[in-house]
């Protein structure tokens, strides 16, 4: 799976402007590129992982200045042959390599004259596992570029999300729990404020935070004293597109259609989520095929519940170490399926309609009985029918990749995505009853919405009468 890492970076000044040579990170082109800083990152970051920076506590507000997705891990050889223009004094690469008799890194690097690092650098290369350059994927919104003062700052949201990180320092992880955090003080553990990282299984939902945040992007952060922007044409030069869409709340387009659809454990695989006596409840997805699984896959200890722990303990006991069809999603709000009658339904969707999401819930005291609630919703951004299969998962769908058929090691043939606007959708505070106990919708909720008759089955989904959509549509957005 993803892992997110979160680091204080320096800048120059209260406007947070990267100095290009800064290593955390450079930006070149449509690219972020990490040379020798961060130490304690290179072991451990892979492909697929992403790295945040916050500004530093000189100034303030505290704010998330660069989201980094990383693409490739190489060898600062690597590195040094594929981007000269990244080499040193000026960049970040900040050795060359060489061939000669010895110990590593003197056998395999000599340092670049008036680069960084000239008294240091044979200890940050002190082993073969810190030999690693980072290359991250092109920009796709705010991820995949300097972000400076036009970051989100960290608002109650995104400090919440902080605080359920773990805290490492250069002797490893120090607490499950970054408890201490404040604004102003974001990465903190005992009083300790310097030399500490965070680190997350769940980075999707840190930027799914981040965009919501940052309501309009301006085309190029402030970044003037950056490298030259000229692409080289080799691999992982610049030539990177960027999106022109604006968030839903800076659109005004109408709801023309609502579909509910039934998700998330039932009866079928051993259970139901747990629904408590104050209407709070916990979206608790089914398995996942186990002969599908990847590195990116997704297992229930790895979800957190809302009311503490992981969702594994709402699982049957045969099912809680498994792989979970994390389906739809409530981190970056993306919703799959390949199924022939769910998928046609879901096509039939465009920007600002809605998908409203209804699951199986009872009181986890109770063993039999099954009800019906609405748990969420999405405002549709864009439905994605992706037909590149090859390589898995494409990268040309980066931002869906916290979806469930996105972490698996293939695709589904027929496979479709639809994408929520972060701004305007959201997994409920509180359960909403639908059904009864035979899983008929209630008269009162028939009034409501327009439907009638069971909703019991997850084959496909049912629409809101066209008469109706525009009351519903103010009701779901009402709800919290």
């Amino acid at each position: 799976m993803a892992t997110g890492f979160v680091y204080t970076v320096t800048t120059l000044n209260r406007n947070y402007i990267q100095k290009a040579f800064c290593n955390v990170p450079t930006q070149f082109g449509e690219r972020l590129y990490f040379g020798p800083c961060k130490r304690w990152m290179r072991p451990k970051v892979r492909p697929g992982d992403f790295v945040f920076g916050l500004s530093p506590s000189s100034v303030g507000p505290r704010r998330i200045v660069f989201i980094g997705h990383v693409e490739e891990r190489i060898a600062f050889r690597e590195a040094h042959e594929r981007f000269p223009e990244l080499r040193g004094p000026e960049g970040p690469i900040h050795v060359a390599p060489v061939n000669r008799p010895g110990a590593f890194p003197r056998c395999s690097y000599a340092h670049v004259h008036g680069a960084m690092h000239e008294d240091t650098w044979e200890d940050d290369l002190a082993s073969r596992e810190l030999d690693a350059f980072f290359v991250c994927a092109e920009r796709s919104g705010c991820v995949g570029q300097w972000l400076g003062k036009n970051g989100p700052e960290l608002n109650q949201d995104i400090l919440d999300f902080l605080r359920t990180c773990s805290v490492h320092g250069s002797a490893g992880e120090l607490s499950s729990r970054n408890d201490d955090a404040t604004r102003q003080k974001p990465i903190a553990h005992g009083g300790l404020y310097t030399g500490l990282h965070l680190e997350t299984n769940r980075p999707e939902r840190l930027v799914s935070l981040c965009e919501a945040a940052v309501p309009t992007l301006p085309e190029d952060a402030e970044t003037p004293m950056r490298l030259p922007s000229a692409c080289s044409g080799r691999r992982g030069a610049c030539g990177g597109r960027r999106s022109s869409r604006l968030p839903m709340t800076e659109r005004t387009t109408p709801v023309s259609r609502i579909l509910l659809l039934r998700v998330g454990m039932d009866l079928g695989f051993g259970g139901l989520g747990p629904l408590f006596p104050d209407g709070t409840f916990e979206y608790v997805p089914i398995p996942d095929d186990p002969g599908c699984v990847s590195e990116r896959s997704l297992y229930f200890p790895d979800i957190p519940a809302r009311s503490g722990g992981s969702v594994a303990r709402f699982v049957p006991r045969r099912h809680s170490d498994s792989p979970a069809h994390y389906d739809p999603e409530f981190d970056t709000f993306t919703y799959g399926d390949p199924t022939r009658n769910k998928r046609a339904q879901v096509l039939r969707l465009t920007q600002g309609d809605m998908l409203v999401f209804y699951a199986g819930l009872r009181p986890p005291e109770e063993s039999h009985g099954s009800r019906l609630f609405i748990i969420g919703y999405f405002t549709i951004v864009q439905v994605h029918a992706i037909k590149t299969l090859r390589p898995w998962p494409p990268p040309e769908y980066m931002p869906l990749w916290g979806n469930a058929h996105l972490r698996r090691d293939r695709g589904d043939e027929d496979l479709v995505v639809a994408q929520g606007d972060p701004a305007m959708s959201r997994l409920l505070a509180r359960a909403v009853p639908l059904s009864d106990g035979q899983q008929n919708v209630l008269p009162e909720m028939t009034d409501l919405l327009g439907i009638s008759g069971s909703v019991k089955r997850a084959g496909a989904g049912r629409w809101i009468p066209d008469e109706r959509v525009r009351r519903v549509s103010k009701w779901l957005r009402s709800l919290h």
